[in-house]
């Protein structure tokens, strides 16, 4: 995130996050597949389950074609919008009051301040919109059937951690290197700095995250019943995959993450800059 004062952040990221969404769900759609394919859920398919990335994608064309790998992608196109203005306006706000606080003048004071304000914006996001969103869409990916209201709040708590925190602080520091290297003209960040800077810091949160993001998955699944907590989920997957089954679906989450991050970012920037030209003060 720049540092100025935004003028249009709700708009601008109502419509970073409905064209991110659209764009990625597909990996969204594969890394789900995969998390829920462990020995220890009720899903999981023997000698006939995917043996990657590749594989899910070239079954599901083949029986479902293109949109199939949309299943589910509904809820997240839906949300997005307001998924979207709930992080980024929560932290624009938290930012602005740590700045009049003069929390960001200490030394260290500014990777802190938006590392907390990032964190708290996560976790509005997951309270509010990312929770139900994720549970439908991981139900829908499977075709399973409600179980009540509480299906929707399944897995909120592995939801609600620092990645968030984690990809304002990388995009912040990525993007003010970028724009601070010898030789640079004055001027916004530009469409590729902003994309680099927000892929580099999504690959990043996303390898930090990926073993609770399987937990995430598996806690919204059909099969959520058989595990009492998020511990106990995490567990099972340790005692029937080992450390390798907390990192199911990595590679797809990654790109997914890098590409997702680097559009969001870059598309709220873009949108900001038209919006205020449209709009002149």
């Amino acid at each position: 995130m720049t540092t100025e004062h935004k003028r249009f952040p709700v708009a601008a990221a109502a419509i970073a996050g409905t064209l991110e969404n659209f764009a990625t769900f597909p990996f969204e759609y594969v890394k789900t597949q995969l998390q829920l394919q462990i020995r220890s859920s009720a899903l999981y398919a023997g000698s006939s389950a995917y043996t990657g990335p590749l594989d899910v994608v070239q079954r599901t064309f083949r029986t479902a074609g293109l949109l199939g790998l949309y299943s589910g992608g509904a809820s997240f196109v839906i949300f997005s919008p307001l998924r979207a203005v709930v992080r980024f306006t929560t932290f624009e706000r938290l930012r602005i009051t740590a700045r009049s606080q003069q929390l960001r003048e200490t030394p260290g004071g500014k990777r802190l301040s938006d590392l907390g304000c990032g964190v708290l914006a996560g976790a509005a996001d997951g309270a509010l919109c990312q929770t139900p969103s994720n549970a439908i869409a991981v139900k829908m990916v499977h075709d399973q059937s409600p179980r009540g209201p509480r299906q929707y709040r399944l897995g909120g708590g592995p939801s609600w951690h620092a990645k968030s925190g984690i990809r304002f602080v990388g995009y912040g520091e990525m993007a003010e290197r970028l724009r601070s290297r010898p030789g640079r003209p004055e001027g916004p960040i530009a469409i590729w700095e902003s994309l680099v800077a927000g892929g580099t810091a999504g690959g990043v949160s996303a390898v930090l995250s990926q073993p609770i993001d399987v937990v995430r998955a598996n806690m919204m699944s059909l099969d959520a019943r058989r595990y009492s907590s998020s511990l106990a989920c995490a567990r099972a997957i340790l005692r029937s995959g080992g450390l390798p089954g907390l990192f199911l679906g990595v590679g797809p989450r990654i790109c997914r993450v890098c590409v997702e991050e680097s559009l969001k970012f870059t598309l709220f920037e873009a949108a900001e800059r038209q919006l205020c030209a449209l709009f002149p003060p």
